[in-house]
């Protein structure tokens, strides 16, 4: 799958996304996301996000590898500290 683009319009560096691509690839596979899914996501942030500024490209990362660490935790064998508070909607 292709998704390069998206995780360098994310902050990424090329060199960055080959060492996590194992990982990125075992998400994506879990999340069951696609190249349209991909896609969306490269039409869908820009017009959202202004990712011309250096915070946001670093905030949208921070998502991203919130979102690997999160889906791995347990087979990585890390603990997920996240929980759902009682107060949430």
């Amino acid at each position: 799958m292709e998704y390069t683009n998206l995780f360098k319009m994310c902050g990424y560096e090329l060199g960055e996304i080959e060492r996590e691509k194992p990982r990125i690839d075992k998400v994506f596979d879990m999340l069951e996301l696609g190249p349209k899914d991909i896609q969306t996501a490269l039409t869908t942030i820009p017009q959202n996000f202004d990712i011309e500024l250096n915070g946001v490209r670093k905030l949208l990362r921070i998502w991203l590898e919130e979102l690997l660490n999160l889906m791995l935790a347990k087979e990585e064998g890390k603990t997920n500290l996240w929980h759902r508070s009682r107060f949430s909607l």
